[in-house]
This record gives C-alpha cells, structure tokens and sequence, in this order.
C-alpha cells in the first residue's frame, strides 16, 4: 500500500531549511588562475601608519556579482596594543577620507581576524573569528568572497588548519576596484600590523581553489627569515636585557661601545695565528658565496647599490691625508697583484680591459666623447707640467722604445697600411695650394703699351 505524497513536501521542506549550510564556497572557476602579485618579498612592519599601496589590473569583463581571492603570509611579533588602536590593518582599502571599503581585513589587540565588508545596499557588516593567530609562526590566510558567502582559512606552513572563518550576507559585497588603491599595511588613519608580510597575492574576479594555490616550500627564503626572527624573539633575559639596553643608549655611549667593540676585535685578531686567521677568513668567503648564490636580482641590485652609495660616502667625508693613503694602499697592491701574475693572467687581464673599454667607448654618447676626450687632455697637460726633466727624458725614451718595438713588430700589410693612413692624414691636414696659371692661359697686361 503506496502513501500520497502530497502531505510529504511539507515535512521535506522544513528539513531541507534546517539542514546546516555546508562550510565551503561552490562552484570553483575552472578557469586558468592569473593572480596579481601584491608583495614578492617579505616586508617587516612595526605597529606604524606606513604600508605598501599597489594597483592591480582589472579586467574588461568583470561578473555581474562579487568574485574574489585573496591570500598571504603573515609572520606576527606581537597584537595590536597601542592605545586607541585596538586594531591593525594586514590589507586596508580607503577613500580619501579615510573610510573603509571592501575588503579591509583587520586584527585585534587579542589576535582575532575582523573582515570588514561594505554591502551593496544596507549597512556595513563586521566578522570576527572565533580563533586567534599564534605568534612567531608562519601562517597562510587565505580569503574568499563568493556572492553572500564569504570565507577566511587560516593554515600553518605545513597546511595544517588552524581556524576557519564562514558567514553569509543579506546583500553581496561591494567590490570597488576603481576607486581606491589596494593598500598593505597602515596608512594615514590606520596602524600596520607588528611583524612581516610575506608573498601575497590577489586573484581579481576569480574564484579559487586552494588547491590551485601556490604553496612555498619549506626551504623557500622567507620561512628561513622566520627561523631566524624565531630565534631572536625567543631569546633569554639576559640577551632581552643587553638588547633593550643598546636600544635606550645614547648616541656617546654607542660611540664608546662600538670602539671598544673594535679594539677588542683588533686584539683577537692580533693574537690568532695563520692557520686561525685563514680559516676564519675562508669561513667569510664560503658565507659570502653563499649568501651571493642565493640572493635574486633585486636583491643583487639592492646590495651593489648600498655598496656604492656607501663607498661615495666614506670617499666624500675622508681627509686629503686618508685619500693619499687609500691611493697609496691600492696602487701598492695593484703593483704587486701585478708583479705576481703570469704571462697567461696578464694577457687575459689586458685583453678584458681592451674588451670593457671598446664597449664603453662603443656606447657613448657624442656628447660622452667629447667630455672624456677633454678630460684625458686636461689630465695629460696637468701630468706634463708638473713632471721634472728627469721624468720627462724617461717618458720620451719609454714612447721612442715602444714605438720602435712596435714597429720591429708588425708586419708588411700593416706597414703598408699604416704608412698610406699616414700620407692621407697629412694630406687632409695640409693647406691646399693656390691654382698656378697655366701655360695656356694669357697673362694680362700690366699697363697699356703705346
């Protein structure tokens, strides 16, 4: 005996609207993941209103409803405890007023994520989670947006989750792309969070899988920069004490540390032996190779430009006696790396000048050409007037001497080459004669002959 149905739909329709909503946002784009690069390398903030702002591209074609990625790294030293600033911001968006816009993600003096949401139509909506951050950790937050839903995953280094935030709207979020500058860290009205920011990336009008989302290995260079803040904000009382104590020092006092500091380390070396003094030495090369090694191009060119702008530096504010003694130190140990090379280094070393030298004459400029061509003569007519007799029979007979010698060296070509340059400078040098009248032509009479 079959029931009727009829009086079941009823009962079905009151368990399908108590039945929970699954804590997951469907359906994925299954579309090719583009994200838009917000910070590449890890950058450390310090509870202040200064942060990153970056623009980000935005797609012809955007959906009709809120779609949206976003994910970062996050290495915390401690929660927002300054007074008046119960929160932090880790990604801030304001207009020039300083009010707040989708999406803002916020942290609080106990560590808890706030996700600020401003709605298409009614007021703005606040979500804190339940969970707190850990400190001195690594962890990776990843935020989606999906038309009511939103959701925030929270997950240590080795993908373990550590907390999870779901909540539907009333109305979709407002995602302004235009208007306002996607801002990481504090700003004119906001405090930045007290740690790093590592990679972060943001996925414009898509929505992700988190299992499409690049994920650094454990050997990736930001997760060695946590080890070592690790390591000094794990540090005992005594090292806290010493610390705080070079930081509350006045600038005579740093100066008097820092000089001992030197004469203590020029006596250690002064006491070690050879054997010592060539291991510790190799120890710093191998540490400078490898640190070399492993450094990216921006990295490279950031260092190269400190080593300059310090170099200017240190040469602009030496003494005429330190700037004689630096060329003196330089040209003894240019003469004697000179000395001690072989035929075969010297060769190579010359031909790598000629080489550099070519490519940089090649590459400049007329205007280049004529500075350097005025700059050697200045320099060689200052070099001649201030060299004695002595010194000028000496640079004579050197010119004379290697003259003849290149000239016993070359060969019969380039005799014959460079004899016909010479005849054609010379005659391109050498004023051109006056017509003489020719024999044909009449001489005219000086006077009338009558």
């Amino acid at each position: 005996m079959s029931l009727p149905l009829r009086p079941l739909f009823p009962l079905l329709l009151l368990l399908l609207q108590a039945a929970p909503l699954p804590l997951t946002l469907h359906p994925y784009d299954t579309t090719p993941v583009h994200p838009q690069n917000l910070i590449q390398y890890p950058v450390v903030f310090r509870s202040q209103r200064v942060g990153i702002v970056r623009l980000i591209h935005i797609p012809q074609k955007l959906s009709s409803f809120p779609k949206f990625t976003f994910t970062t790294w996050l290495y915390l030293r401690k929660y927002c405890k300054e007074a008046g600033n119960e929160r932090c911001t880790i990604l801030n968006r304001v207009n020039d007023k300083g009010q707040a816009q989708s999406p803002t993600l916020y942290l609080t003096d106990e560590g808890r994520l706030v996700f600020f949401a401003q709605l298409i139509s009614g007021p703005a909506d606040l979500v804190i989670s339940g969970f707190t951050l850990p400190l001195n950790q690594w962890v990776s937050i990843q935020m989606n947006v999906y038309k009511l839903q939103m959701q925030i995953t929270v997950r240590d280094r080795n993908a373990a989750e550590l907390g999870t935030v779901f909540h539907t709207y009333d109305h979709m979020v407002d995602l302004n792309y235009v208007n306002t500058d996607w801002n990481m860290g504090g700003n004119l009205w906001h405090i930045s969070v007290d740690g790093v920011v590592g990679m972060t990336d943001i996925y414009v009008n898509q929505h992700v899988d988190p299992g499409k989302i690049s994920w650094p290995t454990i050997s990736h260079p930001t997760f060695k920069i946590a080890g070592k803040r690790k390591r000094r904000y794990s540090e005992s009382d005594g090292a806290a004490k010493k610390r705080q104590k070079r930081i509350d020092e006045t600038p005579d006092e740093r100066a008097i540390r820092l000089e001992k500091d030197r004469i203590r380390k020029r006596l250690r070396r002064n006491s070690e032996s050879e054997l010592e003094r060539e291991k510790r030495l190799e120890g710093l090369r191998q540490n400078q190779k490898r640190t070399i090694s492993e450094e990216s191009s921006a990295e490279r060119d950031a260092r190269l430009l400190n080593l300059r702008s310090r170099k200017v530096t240190r040469i602009a504010e030496e003494s005429n006696e330190q700037k004689e003694a630096r060329l003196l130190n330089v040209r003894s140990r240019q003469a004697t790396r000179i000395a001690e090379e072989s035929n075969e280094q010297r060769e190579a070393r010359l031909l790598n000048v000629r080489s550099r030298q070519a490519t940089r004459i090649a590459e400049e400029s007329n205007e280049q050409r004529e500075a350097r061509l005025r700059i050697l003569s200045f320099n060689q007519s200052q070099r001649m007037a201030k060299e004695s007799s002595e010194q000028r029979t000496k640079r004579l007979c050197d010119l004379s001497f290697r003259q003849k010698k290149r000239l016993a060296e070359e060969s019969f070509e380039l005799r014959i080459s460079r004899l016909d340059t010479y005849r054609k400078r010379r005659r391109l040098s050498s004023p051109s004669p006056s017509p003489s009248p020719s024999p044909s032509t009449p001489l005219s009479p000086i006077g009338n002959v009558t």
